[in-house]
């Protein structure tokens, strides 16, 4: 495990002082609301054009949201851009063969298996 980012420590603090709306938004309103935005607004707009730049431009934008530009620690928000690179690019292969439904789902069991693990990191860990 890499050093926490600023994404995360805020999805802790916040699950761990208010889980049952941390629940809600980290694991149903948030991944819902990207994947509008992201895989059915931006690509399937950019898509138009072409299919790669569409691929690459929701990638980045969509691992860049997750940067914080003005985090203390930049290392650690640097050592997740890959899994918000590689996350991005597996919601939008699954949006792009399977259609919003897969994207929507596989983003909201991400969201809720990492929710579920601030409390086993807490409690157990």
């Amino acid at each position: 495990k890499g050093p926490e980012n600023v994404n995360q420590s805020v999805a802790v603090e916040i699950s761990t002082n208010y889980p049952i709306l941390a629940c809600f938004v980290l694991c149903l309103f948030g991944p819902i609301c990207e994947e509008l935005t992201y895989r059915v607004g931006l690509y399937s707009l950019l898509r138009r054009v072409h299919i790669a730049l569409a691929l690459a431009v929701t990638t980045i934008v969509f691992a860049l949201i997750h940067f914080d530009f003005a985090a203390e620690d930049i290392v650690s928000e640097l050592w997740s851009l890959p899994t918000y690179i590689t996350s991005a690019v597996i919601l939008t292969l699954a949006y792009e063969h399977r259609g919003p439904a897969c994207s929507m789902t596989a983003h909201l069991l991400y969201n809720t298996f990492a929710f579920i693990m601030i409390f086993v990191e807490k409690y157990y860990g």
